[in-house]
């Protein structure tokens, strides 16, 4: 009987080791993974050509990319040289179940980590699960030229409380958090801010945003960490 019990015992220790040894493996396999070569080396399978010239790398998408479950990186520790992803009028879907989809680094300090651009017919778009752009060091910042950002569970660009992006046209719509949530925020051209379920533009108490240049048919929503008011009210300063 003693047997039989010790049997059964170790039966249920070693099903219960292997239990535990496959969530591990699901965590992991959930877990978001950095891709440095994205925007470094061109895919094999022509979805993407990356041309360097006049040390920056410009990633042009010529087909749908869907690089699933990853953080894509800025390789701070390699050539640092800034990147240019030019969605070329397609979409670039990443399902970051953890983590940022997109993390960049400024080369130098005061430069930009990474400019977003589509140069085809507008349509081009970065679509995510999580939150999609975060900056590592301080010191950088995103350009937006063109294409359209979208969260189905996070922020359209979150940087922290340090950081900027500078938006000289495109649109960040549909993100279930904010479509922007930055330190600071200088607006250069038609810009669509709008359709966000957290709200639009967060405006921390004491922050602003700045314009300059023509702002054509631009639309931004603001909504602020304090209620205006006639002595606080939303700051917009003239670049």
């Amino acid at each position: 009987m003693r047997t039989r019990k010790k049997k059964f015992l170790g039966i249920l220790l070693s099903l219960m080791l292997v239990l535990g040894l496959m969530i591990g493996l699901m965590i992991t396999a959930h877990a978001a993974t950095a891709n440095w070569t994205f925007l470094t080396d061109s895919a094999t399978d022509g979805s993407t050509t990356v041309v360097k010239s006049a040390g920056t790398y410009r990633v042009t998408l010529n087909a749908d990319v869907n690089l699933g479950d990853v953080s894509v990186g800025v390789d701070p520790f390699g050539d640092k040289f800034p990147r240019i992803l030019d969605l070329n009028g397609h979409t670039l879907t990443i399902n970051n179940t953890t983590g940022h989809a997109i993390n960049g680094w400024a080369p130098n300090s005061g430069e930009v980590c990474l400019t977003i651009s589509d140069s085809s017919n507008g349509s081009g778009k970065i679509e995510t699960y999580g939150s999609t752009f975060w900056i590592d060091n301080s010191n950088g910042y995103y350009l937006f030229e063109g294409g359209t950002i979208t969260s189905k569970n996070g922020d359209g660009v979150n940087t922290g409380n340090t950081k900027k992006i500078i938006m000289n046209g495109g649109t960040i719509t549909g993100c279930k958090g904010y479509g922007v949530n930055v330190n600071e925020i200088e607006i250069k051209g038609p810009v669509n801010i709008t359709g966000n379920n957290g709200g639009n533009v967060y405006l921390a108490s004491g922050k602003t945003i700045s314009v300059t240049g023509n702002l054509g048919n631009a639309k931004i929503s603001v909504t602020t960490q304090a209620v205006p008011t006639n002595t606080t009210p939303v700051v917009i300063t003239n670049g």
